[in-house]
């Protein structure tokens, strides 16, 4: 059952949590259109790096052409590196709002450059007739959808990444729980020790309480992503993203325990 958020609430956390270093996109986009020489290019290069696979995905699942999603793809990157998205503000809507709306754009365009191209190659008027409503017609796949997927995508690389850093074998234990959903946590907790070369071998009780902390862990580096796109994040406008996109499931127990805990 949903907690209701109390109205505007600041997403703010403790020093140790990442939500304390939290730097929103728009900045980002900012830095990237106007800082200082090495710090513009630092700031491409990371946006890029974090919005190419959602870019990439979209396009692949509309075009259904890899080549065709790599040439826009690219297209886009130089778009942005050569600042066609400087005016971008977040006073016009949320971030995810501004690259749906870039996105779409550049899909039209895709199109009507594929269409005059069809007019011009030596193809009879039915097929020009059949292309183009076909064309029209396509089925695209939802934006959200794509960047829910992305945004998991991106929780699960993130999760590794920690795992690596700090030896807790979080992602190991919510990847064999979400593979073997049917086994005990006496089996997978075997599972974990054979994969991870325990010693001692983890107990069930370990396993269960490192399965939580998983969760715990998956669910902020979630959130973490998601309010990066606010210029300034709350439970409130956090909560109605993950709402939005089919996410809050796995974020909800997460927003109890930091109102519980008063955040």
């Amino acid at each position: 059952m949903s907690v209701a958020a109390p109205s505007a609430a600041p997403l703010t956390a403790t020093a140790e949590s990442p939500l304390a270093k939290l730097s929103t996109m728009w900045t980002m986009l900012r830095r990237a259109h106007g800082g200082p020489g090495h710090s513009e290019l630092a700031a491409q290069l990371e946006f890029l790096r974090r919005y190419q696979g959602a870019v990439f995905r979209f396009l692949l699942t509309s075009l259904k052409d890899q080549d065709a999603a790599l040439e826009m793809l690219q297209e886009f990157a130089l778009k942005f590196v050569r600042g066609d998205f400087r005016n971008a503000s977040p006073s016009n809507g949320r971030f995810r709002s501004f690259l749906k709306t870039a996105l779409a754009n550049q899909m039209r365009d895709y199109r009507a450059k594929l269409a005059t191209r069809r007019k011009h190659e030596a193809v009879s008027v039915e097929d020009i007739s059949d292309s183009s409503d076909r064309s029209e017609h396509l089925n695209d796949p939802p934006f959200e959808h794509c960047w829910s997927e992305e945004l998991l995508s991106r929780a699960w690389t993130a999760l590794l990444d920690h795992e690596r850093s700090s030896g807790q074998p979080f992602y190991t234990v919510l990847r064999l729980r979400v593979e073997h959903g049917d086994k005990t946590s006496s089996a997978l907790a075997s599972l974990v020790t054979h994969e991870r070369g325990l010693i001692p071998p983890m107990s069930d009780a370990s396993f269960r309480k490192a399965l939580q902390h998983a969760r715990e862990k998956f669910a902020e580096l979630l959130i973490v992503d998601i309010a990066s796109q606010f210029v300034d994040p709350t439970i409130e406008n956090v909560e109605a993203e993950l709402i939005e996109l089919h996410l809050l499931p796995y974020c909800r127990f997460v927003f109890a325990k930091w109102r519980a805990a008063g955040r």
